[in-house]
């Protein structure tokens, strides 16, 4: 009578168990539907009792914040009551990470929404790789590999150079083919179609290539970025481009370093013309983002592309 006893509390044990670990997939497979109902991308997800790990991609919104406001209304729909790990990606390569503690999302679920108090209380960290490596060997949702877009560059310039001529306009269109290959790799290739243009530079009367260019991005623990690229550059350069950047892990200090070896390259007359001169710029910069009034603070200076020094400073709002 006693095995019997013990192995009806095993059997039951082992039913609450996975009832509670079909609860778990069945709410992860709904957050993982409606991220790819919205359109997001490279969707990773890892779930246990008292935390939930979501990595995304955001192709839909035109910035981060609606992407990430669109994911948190969709954590409050399916009731994720526990503690919340975000990654946001970008080209696959892991850029912030955004943790909220489970009292601010059981209060979320609760009044059907985060209030400002509560998203600030969110942590953010630019130190995304040490949680994504967590995730990383999850499955893959709706990759970007091998995706091609089409984007629509409108083009419009407008100059005042002349005795003879008030303004002097250029319009045109110019489209773009974007693909993802690998991690953190992305190509494009880009036209140029005049539409409209009275401009003296006789350029944008023909047809010409825009960017084409093949770039690669490296994500670093503790904040390091080193980004990559080669090929037509825009304001008609070629040449080979990198960048070494740090943030600290609440991002509001960036400090980076931009490298190029470049030349020139211009149509005349309908032809292509290579100029025979590649020029080195470093540039280094340094970046304060104060939350008060949403005022960012930059300092960059060092040598340009035409070999002049200088230093600059801007104040963004």
């Amino acid at each position: 009578m006693g095995k019997f006893y013990s192995l009806k509390y095993s059997l039951l044990l082992c039913f609450i168990c996975f009832m509670g670990l079909s609860k778990l997939h069945a709410r992860q497979a709904e957050v993982v539907r409606e991220l790819e109902h919205y359109g997001f991308e490279n969707i990773r997800t890892s779930e246990d009792s008292d935390k939930i790990c979501i990595a995304y991609e955001n192709t839909s919104f035109r910035n981060e914040v609606d992407g990430l406001l669109c994911v948190l209304k969709i954590l409050i729909s399916a009731k994720i009551d526990k503690n919340v790990t975000l990654i946001l990606l970008n080209k696959k390569v892991p850029a912030v990470a955004v943790e909220i503690p489970q009292p601010l999302m059981v209060s979320a679920i609760e009044h059907g929404g985060f209030s400002k108090p509560d998203i600030d209380k969110f942590r953010f960290s630019t130190n995304a790789t040490k949680f994504y490596d967590q995730i990383k060997t999850t499955k893959l949702y709706s990759s970007s590999t091998g995706r091609v877009d089409l984007v629509i560059y409108p083009h419009f310039r407008i100059q005042n150079i002349t005795f003879d001529k008030i303004w002097e306009t250029q319009i045109g269109l110019n489209p773009a083919l974007e693909m993802q290959l690998w991690k953190g790799a992305y190509i494009t290739g880009q036209v140029k179609i005049p539409v409209y243009n009275d401009l003296m530079d006789r350029e944008g009367d023909y047809f010409r290539t825009g960017i084409i260019a093949l770039s690669q991005e490296f994500a670093f623990p503790k904040g390091w970025n080193i980004h990559l690229g080669g090929g037509l550059f825009s304001n008609n350069r070629q040449g080979i481009a990198g960048n070494l950047s740090y943030k600290t892990p609440k991002g509001n200090i960036e400090t980076s370093l931009n490298l190029g070896y470049t030349g020139a390259i211009y149509r005349d007359g309908g032809k292509y013309t290579v100029y025979r001169w590649s020029k080195i710029n470093i540039i280094g910069s340094l970046s304060y983002f104060s939350s008060w009034q949403g005022l960012e603070l930059k300092i960059q200076g060092g040598r340009y592309v035409y070999g002049d020094y200088g230093i600059r400073a801007d104040l963004i709002r």
